[in-house]
């Protein structure tokens, strides 16, 4: 009963907002948005049968503008998610997951937030609701280029947690302050509900909030020029965690210490007079290796924008990152009697291809070696397409 009303309260929330838009005199105040995205996946070499997937993402979103209905200084979003339920990761077996849409088949609200500018001021705000982690932290420009999942969130933040941190698909509530002193730098800081979901049923968001599930603290420090950008953060959970190796040894104990932290740099290489660029990221993540199968990720990746159409949003991307799976993780492998590798490596190609002003086409080709860690298969080669279409109004 306590959950069919907080699913209530979060529906009446999505509808609330627009329908209270509804009655400003500026049609700006409101935004719609709206998108597909359809992923279609043929694993080309794995050792053993060739298989395909397809996955699809429908998202649908609002933001309002406060000013226009009388609410100075603040502002709101609402976004839900349908996704189909399809997987490729399950037939490859990798760590960071091959295809960032990948979730369970549900209708979800995905975020529902509010954020208030003190005063109006745009240097300072705070943000309150279901928030995703991700859309605020750990933001990679390059990365978003990429379709796997490890150039966005990093693996080592995106493991963590009982249900995972509040990030796509499943979000929590969260707190959030930012404070910008100047142009150049900018510092974030949030408190988000331990366990996103439900411990038993993790597919959708709820309000309830528990002593045992505690909070995932994060702090980030970023550094913009205009030229690159870099940024520094560090996370830890504040209640006691399941840690590597329970399923094996019923003698281990659920421990406090979960954290971690994780650094980026992103800058360009080559800048061209007709808008043509290459631009260059490099990410290094670590995990506390007690709780986190991975303990530590390396990240590199290359964007080329507008390299042969010249078209806005065109680019081609190559990528690579590297996890290495702890010592805990290691022991209780063998202790289940299998040989884990000490490292799971991804390489990715991809090319963006804008049609139209509304599709975009994106052929992706992906190889993962020893995927989960696991030497058989020690290697997949995966090929897939995506199509993005822009339904906004």
């Amino acid at each position: 009963m306590r959950s069919d009303r907080r699913s209530a309260f979060l529906l009446l929330l999505a509808g609330a907002l627009p329908a209270a838009a509804s009655y400003a005199d500026n049609e700006s105040a409101v935004h719609w948005s709206a998108s597909y995205t359809g992923d279609a996946w043929k694993i080309i070499d794995d050792g053993e049968a060739r298989r395909s997937a397809w996955l699809d993402l429908l998202e649908v979103g609002v933001a309002i503008d406060g000013a226009q209905v009388g609410a100075p200084g603040w502002s709101a979003s609402v976004t839900v998610h349908r996704d189909n339920g399809g997987s490729i990761s399950r037939y490859v077996g990798d760590s960071a997951g091959l295809d960032n849409i990948e979730a369970t088949g549900v209708t979800r609200l995905h975020e529902a937030w509010l954020e208030w500018h003190p005063a109006q001021r745009q240097e300072t705000s705070f943000k309150f609701g279901l928030v995703d982690l991700n859309s605020e932290f750990d933001v990679s420009d390059v990365g978003s280029t990429f379709v796997n999942s490890t150039f966005g969130l990093g693996v080592d933040l995106a493991q963590s947690g009982v249900t995972g941190p509040s990030a796509y698909p499943l979000t929590a509530l969260a707190v959030r302050g930012r404070w910008q002193p100047n142009d150049l730098w900018r510092v974030h800081a949030a408190l988000f509900d331990g366990v996103p979901g439900k411990r038993s049923d993790p597919v959708r968001p709820t309000l309830q909030v528990s002593a045992r599930d505690g909070a995932l603290r994060i702090v980030e420090l970023q550094y913009n020029r205009a030229a690159w950008r870099a940024y520094v953060g560090h996370w830890r959970y504040s209640a006691a965690l399941p840690v590597v190796g329970q399923d094996v040894d019923p003698e281990l104990r659920d421990a406090r210490g979960s954290a971690g932290s994780y650094a980026l740099v992103e800058a360009p290489l080559w800048l061209a007079n007709d808008a043509r660029a290459l631009h260059a990221s490099v990410r290094y993540g670590v995990a506390s290796a007690r709780h986190n199968p991975l303990d530590r990720t390396l990240q590199f990746a290359l964007r080329f924008e507008r390299p042969w159409l010249g078209l806005e949003g065109e680019a081609l991307g190559m990528a690579w990152a590297v996890a290495r799976f702890g010592d805990p993780a290691r022991r209780a492998a063998r202790l289940d009697g299998v040989n884990l590798e000490r490292y799971e490596h991804v390489l990715e190609l991809t090319y963006r291809i804008p049609i139209g002003g509304r599709w975009v086409l994106q052929p992706d080709l992906q190889y993962v070696a020893y995927p989960g860690g696991v030497a058989s298969p020690s290697r997949a080669l995966v090929a897939g397409l995506r199509f993005e279409l822009d339904l906004s109004p």
